[in-house]
């Protein structure tokens, strides 16, 4: 008994690219759903918002919301090196060494996450200096880098701050520290 097999049609390369091609299945269109929200803090906001909490008014009241949300875990707030340099040197100036300390350490253990200078903040922090560097210290320039690298709203009490972050299209909410 012998066995035979079929050998399938064969078709010719132009009839192959005749062919219809498959229709794709495409996935349904779910909107993702909404993450935390996310902030970069500058340095004098966390001064402005711990006087809250300690003696119960002053202008922290306006950021108290953010910053709670922030350091509750409710929210993300991104805090650039360079402003944690800066904010450490300010509160030197202002209070004393250990004054300074023992601030920067609160903020240290807060939910914040330090962002590192690193070379894609530090190109951005140039180019924001080049363009807007009559307007900017340093430090506001890594801040408003770090806004841009990390997609996220400003928090500050720096009116060059807000004027330039809103003029390259970032978020803001800003509190005047001092009426």
């Amino acid at each position: 008994m012998s066995h035979t097999v079929e050998k399938p049609e064969e078709r010719k390369p132009e009839e192959l690219a005749e062919a219809p091609a498959p229709t794709p299945v495409e996935a349904p269109k779910t909107p993702a759903p909404p993450g935390p929200q996310v902030y970069v803090i500058d340095g004098d906001i966390f001064t402005i918002y711990y006087d809250v909490k300690v003696i119960g008014v002053g202008p922290g009241t306006k950021i108290e919301a953010q910053m709670d949300s922030v350091l509750l875990g409710g929210a993300v707030g991104y805090v650039s090196e360079a402003t944690m340099a800066t904010y450490f040197y300010t509160l030197c100036k202002r209070y004393s060494l250990e004054e300074a300390v023992s601030r920067i350490e609160r903020v240290r253990t807060s939910r914040c996450v330090f962002v590192p200078v690193d070379e894609e903040i530090s190109t951005r922090a140039a180019k924001l200096l080049c363009k807007h560097g009559d307007k900017l210290a340093l430090d506001e320039a890594f801040l408003i880098a770090t806004a841009q690298a990390k997609n996220a709203t400003v928090l500050t009490t720096s009116e060059s701050v807000r004027d330039v972050a809103q003029a390259e299209g970032l978020p803001v909410v800003y509190v005047k520290a001092h009426p």
